[in-house]
């Protein structure tokens, strides 16, 4: 539907950090989705696409600190992607992305200092993701969430002086980061995460600078 095109062009819009003019995209697409998803409930496309608007248009509110809004829109997310892994749970990228939305809910409750709701919503996002990995670990989207769920769940409880809480989350960050694929935002991620200032047991700064050059060399080389 054209809906679910604007949509697609919001999450262009919004990986472009240009929230605003997503939010305007998902504001049209919204409403038409949720009125298919209640005609048509048997059609599991206009369920997906209102669920990914809603999850959508959550992050990009928590971004423009519209803190009420974002809530509802996380929640509807939320629903959206659990009914749909029951009524297809063959479909394993519903558990995925569920684990995906959880884990944006969990950075905005994070933001606003509920602190015991986002390490809670974490935990659920980090159980839906390595289900799905343990599955099938083609899905490197998730594999990639898998690990910044970790590493949010570990700032969060470095954040409240938890060390020893944070540090098996950390290293489960970095097992995971270790076997992505080598592509540069993979590779940057990784080598931010062995600079990582609050948990001394994880930095590797001299593989991390080597990384780096390598990461360089890599752009001179193919510079598209």
């Amino acid at each position: 539907s054209v809906a679910a095109g604007r949509v697609n062009i919001a999450q262009m819009l919004y990986t472009a950090a240009r929230s605003r003019d997503a939010k305007v995209y998902l504001d049209d697409a919204v409403a038409e989705l949720i009125d298919l998803s209640q005609a048509y409930p048997q059609v599991a496309v206009y369920r997906e696409a209102k669920a990914h608007c809603l999850a959508t248009l959550a992050m990009v509110l928590r971004d423009l600190n519209e803190d009420d809004l974002t809530e509802a829109a996380f929640a509807g997310s939320d629903e959206a992607f659990r009914w749909l892994y029951e009524d297809f749970p063959d479909r394993l990228q519903y558990r995925g992305d569920l684990g995906i939305s959880l884990m944006g809910w969990g950075r905005a409750k994070q933001k606003s200092g509920d602190l015991a709701e986002a390490e809670s919503l974490y935990k659920d996002a980090i159980d839906s993701l390595e289900f799905v990995i343990d599955q099938s670990d083609s899905q490197v989207s998730y594999r990639d969430g898998l690990a910044w769920c970790n590493y949010y769940l570990a700032k969060l409880y470095s954040q409240q002086n938890k060390s020893l809480a944070a540090l098996p989350f950390y290293k489960r960050a970095l097992s995971i980061r270790d076997e992505m694929p080598d592509l540069p935002q993979y590779r940057r991620s990784l080598i931010s995460l062995l600079c990582e200032p609050s948990e001394v047991a994880i930095q590797q700064p001299d593989r991390a600078v080597e990384l780096a050059k390598e990461l360089c060399n890599q752009v001179e080389d193919n510079p598209d």
